[in-house]
């Protein structure tokens, strides 16, 4: 909620979304630690690169909701969602305790 304050320049950050590729290479070139996705036999590389490219499809006309949801299961959305919260709670905690451990002074 702070960027939404401080705000940020998105265009100097990512173009288009972002998927666990991108994290990492974000990790590694500030220096936080970047958490495997698919540890414990997870799927959440998976998980959130299919998210970005239906998002994608979605926003630029490809593909309608129903082509986007036909080959998902509706109980399946919750576990995606829940995965996905997993995820990006772990990256914002690594960050926080990079910039809590002064992690960026090292770099």
């Amino acid at each position: 909620m702070a960027m939404v304050y401080v705000g940020y320049d998105k265009k100097g950050l990512f173009s288009g979304n972002i998927d666990c590729r991108a994290i990492k290479k974000e990790a590694e070139k500030y220096g936080f630690h970047s958490p495997q996705p698919n540890k414990g036999n997870r799927e959440i590389s998976h998980t959130l690169f299919e998210i970005r490219d239906k998002r994608n499809a979605l926003a630029h006309g490809r593909n309608s909701f129903l082509e986007c949801g036909q080959d998902i299961a509706s109980d399946a959305l919750p576990v995606m969602a829940h995965q996905t919260m997993v995820y990006l709670r772990a990256i914002l905690w690594s960050i926080s305790h990079y910039i809590r451990t002064d992690g960026y002074k090292k770099a």
